[in-house]
């Protein structure tokens, strides 16, 4: 996902751009995080809490289904995977795209590309089941299926007293298969703006509040490159499909000294 700040070309107010974007390029997970990753690198899922063990199983047929963690868990998986949670902000522009759309898919509310309680299933679906509801850039599941946690509080100017606010809670953003589908961003005139996000304490754990995770593209490659040297065909399809956008970076990280030959395949297949 390139660096930028969400516009507001569909009316959606001022100080949308202040909030909704990200400083650095980033490799964001196309899907949730799902219950055989979070058991591959945890060594097992979470205890349920709170919640029915039936929801929680992981039979062979739900190993796909979206991960359950709390907070410290969900940063807990990022971490151990060399990653982090996205921000409040790289989360929406993630889910909304350059264009600040209001649905991940779009302008407009759809109907079955996003499971939420209008679908009726009242359970969760293999991540990336919707290839309709896909962001801008190619999230899968963004709005549904399971809310994801994220780093920060988002400033809802809905809230009367932001200051009164419990500093100890903790936020999930994209709504799941227990809530009805809304827009990432709602204007009031009197109100102003409410984001699809909601606040919890960081260890409420629920079968419905699962984990993205993401990475700095700069530090990544730099870390992981130079293990790539003898994938020239993969590279080269991988920089094409990340396009121009990522020529810029890629120019930079193949003129620092001894930067690794998969960072000119991967230039190569950018620039096509």
């Amino acid at each position: 996902m390139p660096s930028g700040r969400a516009d507001d070309s569909f009316g959606l107010g001022r100080g949308l751009a202040g909030l909704v974007g990200t400083e650095r390029d980033l490799f964001v997970d196309s899907f949730e995080a799902t219950r055989d990753d979070f058991a591959h690198w945890m060594g097992a899922l979470p205890t349920p809490r709170g919640f029915l063990i039936e929801a929680a199983q992981n039979a062979p047929k739900r190993g796909a289904w979206p991960a359950y963690a709390d907070f410290y868990e969900a940063q807990e998986f990022a971490q151990r995977r060399g990653m982090r949670l996205l921000t409040v902000g790289e989360w929406l522009y993630a889910a909304a795209g350059a264009r600040g759309n209001r649905y991940p898919w779009g302008r407009l509310f759809q109907s079955s590309v996003a499971n939420t309680l209008e679908l009726g299933l009242r359970r969760p679906l293999a991540v990336g089941t919707f290839e309709n509801g896909r962001s801008p850039f190619g999230c899968y599941d963004m709005l549904g299926n399971a809310a994801e946690w994220v780093e920060g509080r988002a400033p809802n100017s809905r809230d009367h007293d932001v200051r009164a606010m419990d500093s100890d809670l903790r936020t999930v953003a994209g709504g799941s298969y227990l809530g009805r589908a809304r827009p990432l961003f709602e204007i009031d005139r009197r109100l102003g703006v409410a984001y699809l996000c909601e606040s919890l304490p960081p260890h409420t754990r629920g079968p419905d509040i699962g984990v993205r995770c993401a990475v700095d593209v700069r530090e990544y490659l730099r870390r992981h490159a130079g293990e790539w040297g003898a994938h020239r065909a993969r590279l080269v399809a991988c920089g094409e499909r990340w396009g121009p956008y990522a020529v810029p970076l890629l120019e930079a990280l193949r003129s620092e000294a001894g930067a690794p030959t998969a960072i000119r395949w991967l230039l190569e297949g950018a620039r096509r």
